[in-house]
């Protein structure tokens, strides 16, 4: 379960990234915030290339490069939003959870439709608390 490591770790990065955009808000422009993110993306990728050269083979596809040109639209697109979800003043607190949660509902979902992973009990009722915590944190 070597896995759990590494979903460790996106948590706490993530999690941490979440924090730095409502605090970046404060003293940049979304426009700019979306660029300098951009930018340090291209130079950590531009670094693993290099990297995985010497490691491992180095896989590029057409089909490969436009699914990830996809994902890097929405990751784009995301980062905006939520942005301009902290512009307008939502806490912390409650956006980040919120969009957590709704990202691993989506993520279940996906996993369900497009790759036929098994839906059980477990999960069913994994998705109601989760459903249930969306509602009880946007409550007012």
């Amino acid at each position: 379960m070597i896995w759990l490591f590494f979903v460790s770790l996106t948590i706490i990065t993530w999690g941490s990234y979440n924090l730095l955009l409502k605090i970046a808000g404060t003293y940049i422009s979304q426009s700019w915030a979306l660029f300098f993110i951009g930018l340090v993306q291209v130079i950590v990728g531009a670094l693993f290339i290099l990297y995985q050269r010497t490691t491992d083979q180095v896989l590029l596809t057409t089909k490969g490069a436009f699914i990830a040109g996809g994902a890097g639209l929405l990751f784009a697109l995301g980062t905006l939003f939520f942005l301009y979800a902290f512009k307008f003043n939502a806490p912390a607190s409650i956006a980040i959870a919120t969009y957590t949660v709704g990202a691993l509902l989506i993520g279940v979902l996906g996993g369900l439709l497009f790759f036929n992973e098994a839906l059980s009990v477990r999960m069913v009722v994994g998705i109601t608390f989760a459903i249930a915590s969306i509602v009880l944190l946007t409550l007012k």
